[in-house]
């Protein structure tokens, strides 16, 4: 059985959490139950926080599974095929929800959102998981390449052409589509991740210990097991939010 280690599952349970209750808010937005100003600052530096330890995790998670492959006395591209079979996975859950939207919200649609940022990170990354430093290089180009518009306060690109947005922001996009991470400069946070992966788990062992973690509690548990079953939590939980509301009479239809 492999080692988990549950450090990264109370991250990527924290995560979780995080993304739930900030969906939870923009749904009360979205369908007009409660005015919320997802634009405060504080609420970005929130949504910032998460989206950041949410993409770096899924980063970290290559080095280790990546090494775990080779230490199994295989080769690299068996290593990178593992990846790729990751990043299907994760990819067909981005078409369900890309059907699953354009059904309910029609052009307020998933276009590129998170899941499809992960997948095709994945499949990109998985070639240059042995190298953190050229990793890290091209991390920061993509943050340059997309201009930290979100961070900068830069207005955005408006794209002729519609393949574009996939990579750098597109504004017609971004108001629109209720889920948007076009590759510059998200996909540098998954590279990031990598590099990070490389600083606390070489070669995929566990390099520090993390002692707060060593307690036992409900809490703890609970936000490991979230983080355990995370793609699984994300797909079901925005439906979940749904029928709450609607049992409490809060949306309609």
């Amino acid at each position: 059985m492999k080692k988990r280690f549950e450090e990264l599952d109370f991250l990527r349970g924290l995560a979780i959490v995080g993304m739930v209750i900030y969906h939870l808010l923009f749904i009360l937005n979205f369908f007009g139950v409660y005015g919320v100003n997802l634009e405060f600052f504080a609420m970005q530096i929130f949504a910032g926080i998460v989206r950041f330890d949410f993409l770096a995790l899924v980063g970290v998670g290559m080095v280790i599974s990546y090494y775990r492959v080779r230490a199994r006395g295989l080769g690299k591209w068996r290593a990178i095929l593992q990846q790729w079979k990751r990043g299907a996975m994760v990819g067909g859950c981005a078409m369900v929800v890309t059907a699953a939207t354009y059904l309910y919200v029609r052009e307020d649609f998933v276009r590129f959102g998170i899941l499809h940022l992960i997948a095709v990170s994945i499949l990109f990354w998985s070639f240059f998981v042995e190298w953190k430093w050229l990793v890290l290089v091209m991390s920061l180009m993509s943050f340059w390449l997309g201009g930290w518009f979100e961070w900068m306060g830069i207005g955005g690109v408006d794209f002729n052409g519609i393949w574009m947005g996939y990579f750098l922001r597109d504004m017609a996009w971004y108001a629109q589509s209720v889920d948007y991470f076009p590759l510059f400069p998200w996909i540098g946070m998954v590279g990031i991740g990598v590099f990070i992966g490389h600083i606390f788990y070489p070669k995929g062992v566990q390099k520090f210990e993390w002692k707060i973690l060593n307690s036992e509690g409900v809490a703890k548990n609970s936000v490991c097991f979230l983080g355990r079953h995370s793609l699984a939590v994300y797909m079901i939980h925005v439906p979940v939010i749904m029928v709450v509301l609607w049992a409490l009479g809060l949306l309609k239809g």
